[in-house]
């Protein structure tokens, strides 16, 4: 049985190795890296689980099929250019990326497609973590499955924001978050 897992693990290491091309547009912000392809081209499972730019090991933290996040680990250096910089991405892999600029529109994408609500469900403690992966300021409203609005807060240019679920009964909720540019919905249910 090891050997099967062992081969299975392999095939995919060559064919990663063996049919890789640069990922598409990626933007490097300090001690992360996104990768994005709206056209959802991107295979999570051809993707290695480390990265390295200038030396320093990036780890994959999310990858949805079309964004792809790396997290600098502990004690690493940043790029010092992140607007010009080389990823290897193992077995002789080297992307080069440069003049690193995305326009708003991929920005809000990132944003919209990295949000995440955690926990979910909502349990033990009366806190919901409302994430995402670059500073963003933006109004928060959640809703019953009604339509009912029963809370509001908002994100002052920060990643991430706990909101007090407490005074919620039981149920499924909508959370949605808004910015000047763009909005993004998810679902959560508190159960405590």
């Amino acid at each position: 049985m090891k050997q099967i897992y062992l081969l299975f693990f392999a095939a995919l290491s060559f064919n990663f190795l063996s049919a890789q091309t640069c990922p598409p547009t990626t933007l490097n912000n300090g001690d992360t890296v996104f990768f994005i392809d709206e056209t959802n081209s991107i295979n999570c499972f051809e993707m290695p689980s480390t990265i390295t730019i200038e030396g320093s090991t990036y780890t994959g933290v999310s990858c949805s099929g079309d964004l792809i996040t790396y997290k600098l680990d502990a004690g690493g250096t940043q790029a010092s250019d992140t607007d010009n910089f080389d990823v290897d991405f193992g077995g002789g892999t080297i992307c080069s990326y440069s003049d690193n600029t995305l326009p708003v529109e991929k920005i809000d994408f990132i944003k919209r497609a990295s949000l995440r609500l955690s926990p979910n469900p909502v349990t033990d403690n009366d806190l919901l973590n409302v994430e995402l992966a670059i500073n963003t300021s933006a109004k928060i409203y959640i809703y019953s499955l009604t339509g009912v609005l029963v809370l509001k807060s908002t994100m002052g240019n920060v990643s991430s924001k706990k909101i007090e679920v407490s005074g919620l009964k039981n149920g499924i909720y909508i959370l949605k978050l808004e910015t000047n540019t763009f909005s993004a919905t998810r679902k959560f249910v508190v159960a405590n």
